[in-house]
């Protein structure tokens, strides 16, 4: 068991490094993004951990399409 904490993941890893360090990972945190929705959400999905919502106002893509209380941890802040 690991938590990476660090600044900026694009400086530091690059696009493909950070894809891999999410892949590494169990859990990944989704802060809110700028609008309702966050492009972290995606990336999430895409590197195949479970995201965690930290947000108390996010509005998930496609909610009327899936359920994602079914693969999402949503933590109020």
């Amino acid at each position: 068991f690991a938590i990476h904490a660090y600044g900026s993941i694009q400086e530091m890893y690059g696009p493909v490094g950070m894809q891999s360090l999410m892949g590494n990972s169990r859990f990944c945190l989704v802060p809110r993004g700028r609008a309702a929705w966050s492009v972290r959400f995606f990336e999430a999905l895409w590197a195949g951990c479970v995201p965690v919502l930290l947000s108390d106002y996010y509005e998930p893509p496609f909610d009327a399409l899936f359920d994602i209380t079914e693969f999402v941890i949503k933590w109020p802040v």
